[in-house]
């Protein structure tokens, strides 16, 4: 639980900075998530304590180099990773989605059946 609320602060802060720079920020973390998956190896080297931070920051930051992403992207991945927070991504990337979802106006809702 303590783990979820320090994501959705990451979240809300990264959202809304990326609304002042007129960023997609669901987007470029889309695009990264999209990276991660499909490559394990980069996986475990990010969300595994196995690796220094040292060797984290480097790879990602080379990985990071070759993707169009922003300069505040960059800088916040860079960041969680000498952190050790970088294992919080899957969660602040599932916060910024649905935050970008309500903005666009997606609605969330249950479906009860009659049963």
């Amino acid at each position: 639980m303590k783990e979820q609320k320090i994501a959705r602060a990451y979240a809300q802060s990264i959202f809304q900075l990326g609304e002042e720079q007129n960023i997609k920020i669901a987007d470029e973390l889309t695009q990264l998530t999209e990276v991660i998956n499909e490559n394990n190896d980069f996986e475990t080297l990010l969300f595994l304590d196995v690796f220094t931070v040292e060797e984290k920051t480097d790879i990602l930051g080379q990985v990071i180099g070759k993707m169009n992403l922003s300069a505040m992207t960059k800088s916040f991945l860079l960041f969680m990773t000498q952190e050790k927070r970088i294992n919080l991504f899957p969660m602040i990337y599932k916060e910024v989605i649905v935050m970008d979802d309500h903005k666009k106006g997606f609605l969330r809702g249950t479906i009860e059946g009659a049963s």
